[in-house]
C-alpha cells in the first residue's frame, strides 16, 4: 500500500491476487504487482485466500476465495461468505461490499436510493471470515 495504491505478490490462488483473469497461477508472482482496478485505498486486511480493501471514501471491496462448498482443492476446508458479496463464489477482481445486515430480517443496501451511505472504518480477515467496523445511522428497529 503506497499512496493509496495496492501492490501484491505470491500465489494467485482462487483470485487472491485480485488480477481478474480467472485462472490460477501455478507459478507464484515473485515481484510486486500493482492492483490497478482499485480506487485510492486507505487500508487492507488479508485472510487465508481473500483480501478486503477500504478506500478513502469508506467503501469496502473484497476479492479472492469466496469459500463456496467444494471450491477448495484439498476438501474439508470450505468457508462461505467471507467476501461479503452475498454468495460463496470466488471473485478474481475487487467487488464492492454493498449490503449490511443489521438483523436476520433487515439490511441496508447501498444500491437503494433511500439508504444513507454507511462508512467502513476498519476491516479484519481471518481464515474463513471477515469483520468490518462500520459507521451507520441505524433505525431503532435494527437495535431492538
Amino acid at each position: 500500500l503506497r499512496d493509496g495504491h495496492v501492490w501484491g505478490w505470491g500465489t494467485d490462488d482462487m483470485g487472491s491476487m485480485g488480477q481478474g483473469d480467472g485462472h490460477w497461477q501455478k507459478v507464484p508472482i515473485t515481484t510486486p504487482l500493482e492492483l490497478t482496478s482499485l480506487p485510492r485505498v486507505k487500508s487492507l486486511a488479508a485472510g487465508w485466500k481473500h483480501t478486503v480493501a477500504i478506500d478513502v471514501e469508506g467503501r469496502a471491496m473484497s476479492w479472492g476465495w469466496g469459500g463456496a462448498y467444494n471450491s477448495d482443492l484439498w476438501g474439508g476446508d470450505s468457508g462461505a461468505g467471507q467476501l461479503g458479496t452475498g454468495t460463496g463464489k470466488d471473485h478474481w477482481e475487487p467487488t464492492a461490499i454493498q449490503r449490511l445486515h443489521t438483523s436476520p430480517d433487515r439490511f441496508y443496501d447501498l444500491r437503494m436510493s433511500y439508504v444513507k451511505p454507511w462508512k467502513v472504518l476498519q476491516a479484519a480477515c481471518g481464515r474463513n471470515h471477515t469483520a468490518l467496523v462500520v459507521q451507520v445511522d441505524l433505525d431503532a428497529r435494527d437495535v431492538a
